[in-house]
């Protein structure tokens, strides 16, 4: 493998400067799930520890990854790279390469990548991406008048929009979603101290997590977290109560996000997976706001040694992969 790449494993460094991390994984248009913001949210949260891996090329980096380390027993380590690595546009290849023999080293059997790239490759990894650079009349025309229309419902019905400060509100946007999870027979990702830890951390150079929340009579209706890193904007979490659905909670938190993100100067708000088949719904919500539909590259994973081979063949076998 080391013949077939400009760098050694040597030259991945650890990085342990959060801030410096960030700023250069905003600069590479990476995820928030590689910040050290997520990286340290994962760890005190859910006992998971990171390091930080960084590639540079004529003092710039070019390649990324913040890496989750499980223990498979009985087969050894296994690198997980949530949303990442992140590479310079065109040399994923080699540096994956580099990465991979990299981890080798330092003891891994077996790498799972999750890159947060468009393909033109099929896949079954869609999302949807939306335009902030083209102002707020321009982005009207271009979303579904019905969507529009909810959101002036939802002025007249009395929502107001608002972004969470307290525990509290966090508390009762997560049990909206733990019940939304509940009905609709899924898994819901993360927990309440995760998003605590998200949203009231210090924020890092480059880097903003938000809670979005729309109230009716001052219960939640509908709530987005939201991370931004660099110039775009990605939906993290969310849920509506359907018992408000009359006041068109989903419409109005979602165009107070939109708003938001414009006046902050981002170019581009992820909303982070549709699926048309198993959740047809939210998929017609998500198409009606005016974004692209793109195919991103998804998970793979790359055994690192024999071990690794068998690992990722026991994984297959038992779903865990």
């Amino acid at each position: 493998m080391a013949g077939e790449v400009d760098f050694i494993s040597d030259d991945w460094n650890r990085i342990d400067d959060a801030d410096g991390w960030n700023h250069a994984l905003a600069v590479m248009n990476g995820h928030p799930l590689q910040s050290a913001a997520w990286g340290e949210g994962r760890r005190k949260c859910d006992g998971l520890e990171s390091f930080y891996l960084q590639l540079s090329r004529d003092g710039r980096p070019c390649g990324m990854a913040r890496v989750e380390t499980r223990n498979l027993p009985l087969f050894g380590k296994v690198a997980w790279v949530p949303r990442g690595p992140v590479f310079a546009a065109g040399s994923e290849q080699d540096l994956q390469a580099s990465l991979c023999l990299k981890l080798k080293c330092l003891g891994f059997v077996l790498a799972i990548f999750d890159p947060y790239r468009q393909t033109n490759v099929p896949s079954q990894i869609r999302t949807i991406w939306i335009d902030l650079t083209i102002g707020a009349e321009a982005l009207k025309k271009r979303i579904d008048k019905r969507w529009m229309y909810g959101v002036r419902r939802a002025a007249r019905e009395g929502v107001e929009v608002v972004r969470a400060t307290t525990a509290d509100e966090v508390a009762e946007f997560f049990r909206m979603c733990a019940q939304i999870s509940e009905d609709k027979g899924f898994e819901l990702p993360g927990s309440e101290a995760l998003m605590r830890q998200l949203l009231f951390a210090p924020q890092n150079d480059g880097e903003s997590m938000q809670l979005f929340l729309a109230k009716h009579d001052g219960k939640i209706g509908a709530g987005a977290f939201v991370a931004r890193l660099g110039d775009h904007l990605h939906y993290i979490w969310g849920g509506s109560d359907r018992e408000l659905s009359r006041q068109r909670v989903g419409e109005a938190v979602q165009w107070a996000v939109l708003e938001w993100g414009m006046a902050e100067g981002c170019s581009r708000y992820d909303l982070e997976g549709i699926d048309p088949a198993n959740n047809p719904g939210v998929y017609a919500f998500k198409r009606r706001m005016g974004g692209e539909e793109v195919v991103l590259a998804g998970k793979h994973a790359i055994p690192l040694s024999l071990a690794g081979r068998l690992a990722l063949l026991a994984g297959r076998l038992t779903g865990r992969i």
